[in-house]
């Protein structure tokens, strides 16, 4: 045996990862099967989810609100005029590609999000938001729900992330995929450099050899040999060269790389975590606000124009942060911010800003919009889908899109 095919076979030994890394492993065997390009009128979306609670009050910074300095002496952001988007409110000054697009028009700020049933819980919320429901035994995400409905195959919805299939993308017939971050995967980088005829001359000999050994040994192999066709599908995504930039904006550049790619993928999740500041806020939110925008301005710039137009990134956490500090920190809150960006975004100020005045018992704002308005908004007017067939009802719509797919089905 060909040093090689020795060195191939040996990754072969891991592939119990890969199936974790690309989800149901009752699932893997058909990926070579259901990735294909999409249709040119397609729309892509990418989420992501600020994990642990993002601070929408330095986020989106009521400066001009003496409650804001009152409640908050240790923790306000001093702003300037280029941050200002309107009625008194400025974008933190670390997002300076977001309010770049906020100028061109393609920012879309959507204040006071959240839902009656807020128990400022990080389990239950971020379920809700995951699944576009209250109720909490719910197994299927919005965007699961959404590709299951649709014509997308295996390659539809993918995560690029470091764990298993995040519960947005579970459908009650399949999921999506998890591809690692840039760094991540050895076996598929090693396949690159090694060349493929090597893998493929040893899992055809493995495939044949197991033909008369019953079903089970023939389907592993199988999905062994369909599995390297999914590495071969995304290496080159993986051929990455020394010095590129780490975490989270690495975790976007995949995400434009499979775009790019064209191999039918419409919906990248990923997520961001280390929002939940109950101390040492400042310096730890402005250095996560700097890694978004970072990563947001790096992903429209990596796009192929003809994809560019057609994407829309929505930014979303599972609750915002108390008004009032709690020392160095604050407190889970309500009522929290979301942003979604593109070319095609209606952009501006959406959603009515809560008031720092009328707080509830604990000190909360209220939410004036239902998060799964938002989501409906976006099923309806940029994927081109029946939002009440995902979602189980009607919650209204915001116009978010310069010219919506479909508008109040």
């Amino acid at each position: 045996m060909s040093m090689e095919r020795r060195h191939f076979l040996k990754g072969m030994l891991s592939i119990g990862a890969l199936e974790g890394l690309f989800g149901l492993s009752g699932s893997i065997k058909h990926l070579g099967a259901v990735a294909s390009p999409l249709a040119d009128d397609k729309k892509f979306l990418v989420t992501i989810a600020l994990d642990g609670g993002n601070d929408h009050l330095n986020t989106l910074i009521p400066w001009n609100d003496g409650v804001y300095h009152d409640k908050r002496p240790l923790l306000t952001v001093p702003v300037s005029d280029a941050q200002l988007v309107g009625e008194g409110l400025y974008l933190h000054p670390n997002l300076s590609n977001l309010k770049s697009f906020y100028d061109s028009g393609n920012l879309a700020l959507i204040r006071g999000v959240g839902h009656a049933a807020d128990d400022r819980s990080h389990f239950s919320s971020m379920a809700r938001w995951m699944t576009g429901t209250q109720d909490l035994a719910t197994g299927t995400g919005w965007l699961g729900r959404f590709k299951d409905g649709s014509d997308l195959g295996q390659f539809g919805t993918v995560a690029i992330g470091r764990t298993g299939i995040p519960r947005i993308l579970h459908g009650p017939k399949s999921s999506g995929i998890v591809l690692p971050p840039y760094g991540q995967i050895s076996l598929f980088r090693s396949w690159r450099e090694d060349g493929w005829e090597p893998a493929w001359n040893a899992l055809r000999d493995f495939e044949m050899a197991q033909a008369g050994n019953g079903a089970l040994q023939s389907e592993i192999a199988k999905s062994l040999r369909l599995t390297a066709e999914t590495g071969d599908l995304v290496s080159p995504i993986y051929g990455i060269e020394a010095g590129a930039p780490g975490g989270f904006v690495n975790d976007l550049l995949v995400a434009a790389d499979i775009l790019n790619l064209n191999i039918g993928t419409q919906v990248v999740h990923a997520g961001l975590p280390g929002f939940d500041t109950h101390d040492r806020q400042k310096g730890t939110h402005e250095f996560l606000l700097s890694e978004l925008d970072i990563a947001i301005g790096n992903f429209f710039a990596n796009l192929l124009p003809s994809v560019r137009e057609n994407t829309a990134v929505l930014i979303f956490s599972e609750f915002g942060r108390r008004v009032a500090q709690n020392e160095s920190g604050t407190d889970h809150g309500t009522a929290g911010l979301v942003m979604l960006v593109g070319d095609r975004v209606r952009g501006g100020l959406h959603g009515i800003q809560p008031s720092l005045r009328r707080l509830d018992s604990r000190g909360d704002l209220h939410h004036e919009v239902d998060f799964r308005s938002v989501y409906a908004s976006v099923i309806s007017q940029w994927l081109g889908a029946d939002p009440e067939e995902i979602l189980g009802r009607d919650f209204g719509q915001l116009l978010l899109f310069d010219s919506p797919r479909a508008f109040l089905w």
